[in-house]
């Protein structure tokens, strides 16, 4: 059985059940994510529940999430915990961009992008490795 998987789903209504441990957590970061595409109004309403350790929830609106994200903590720091990040509206999530590259190409170079997005958090991609043109081994 997955311990990660889409229990129910609608045109209004989506359930995952995701498995999060703590154990060793400072070796092996226990976060998981989930990353929705989703149509909605100021009042579409967007619901966390975690049954473990203990049965808490948290509820917020499109309107609120607008605004900015929201905390669910179990207890204490470092027990579990779910966040709501603020919305990323459809306007702020595309962009484009253009590098110029003044290495003579001799050596294999890498880059990386790093953005501010428009709600202020961070983004970035992993290394884009940048080869000779001749397409020859640098070795």
């Amino acid at each position: 059985m997955r311990r990660d998987r889409i229990v129910e789903r609608s045109n209004k209504h989506l359930r995952v059940q995701s498995f999060t441990a703590l154990r060793q957590q400072f070796e092996d970061i226990s976060t998981k994510a989930v990353v929705l595409k989703v149509r909605g109004g100021p009042k579409t309403r967007v619901k966390v529940a975690l049954k473990q350790p203990t049965n808490v929830s948290l509820s917020q609106t499109f309107k609120q999430l607008a605004q900015s994200g929201e905390m669910l903590f179990t207890g204490d720091f470092p027990k579990e915990s779910a966040m709501l990040h603020r919305l990323v509206f459809h306007d702020h999530y595309h962009t484009s961009y253009k590098v110029s590259d003044t290495d003579d190409g001799k050596e294999v170079s890498w880059y990386y992008l790093r953005a501010v997005q428009a709600n202020e958090q961070l983004a970035w991609s992993s290394p884009i490795w940048v080869e000779s043109r001749t397409g020859k081994s640098l070795g």
